[in-house]
């Protein structure tokens, strides 16, 4: 399971450096196309650690406020980012537990064994003691075959969720499509309306659904960025 989450932020490690570099490629601050370079390098150099994922954040987000990456792509890149940061803490956390039982000092004391012979109960024949170690036994193969399959269910969702991070999920266009009735409902609308109507979507995600409706041309944004901007549907 643990080098399964290893393959996963591998490869997602590099997918991330792989497109801000191509992002990189276009951008004419030269200091600050080599930090985002050099931040990419990091975290395929350094897998697992959270502060080079949160750099690299730090950079992309100055670079989307002057303007050298575009909204679109560095929200992708924002998602993709904390998507792999809470894979890295499941890795690490999973790596903390097997640390901890593998130094569980409990099984370096061998078991007291039970007698085969009780000299105050001498009706305990080998029959009956035979009979104590089957059923012993079947206990123990018992709880051996509820561990197995309590491991196998733990495995499957975590495949599941690991599945989940690279899927893109099918409410997300119910979402926007939510958004965009809205914008059609009112009319004229701001961002912090919007907020209001979907309190259970974030802002960023709200700034992004507009834009790409901006994008394909549904929606139009009246007046620059800032309080005096407001959308309206065409």
């Amino acid at each position: 399971m643990i080098t399964g989450d290893v393959e996963f932020i591998k490869n997602r490690s590099f997918e991330i450096a792989w497109a801000v570099f191509r992002c990189a490629n276009i951008i004419k601050q030269p200091k600050l196309k080599i930090e985002l370079e050099n931040a990419s390098v990091d975290i395929i150099a350094n897998l697992g650690v959270v502060d080079n994922l949160e750099k690299l954040e730090q950079l992309i987000r100055l670079a989307e406020v002057v303007e050298e990456i575009g909204k679109i792509n560095a929200f992708i890149l924002f998602r993709e980012i904390d998507n792999l940061k809470e894979a890295v803490r499941q890795w690490n956390s999973a790596i903390r537990q097997e640390k901890e039982k593998s130094s569980a000092i409990d099984r370096i004391f061998a078991k007291v064994p039970a007698p085969l012979f009780d000299i105050n109960n001498p009706s305990i024949n080998s029959g009956q003691v035979s009979s104590a170690k089957l059923t012993t036994s079947s206990s123990a193969i018992v709880r051996q075959d509820e561990r197995s399959s309590a491991i196998l269910r733990q495995a499957q969702d975590k495949s599941e969720k690991s599945s989940a991070i690279f899927r893109q999920p099918q409410d997300d266009e119910d979402r926007q499509n939510r958004l965009f009735k809205k914008v059609q409902e009112l009319g004229k609308t701001t961002t912090k309306e919007l907020l209001a109507s979907f309190p259970d979507i974030s802002e960023r995600t709200v700034r992004f659904y507009l834009l790409r409706l901006c994008d394909q041309g549904l929606v139009s944004r009246i007046g620059s960025t800032g309080p005096g901007s407001y959308y309206v549907a065409k």
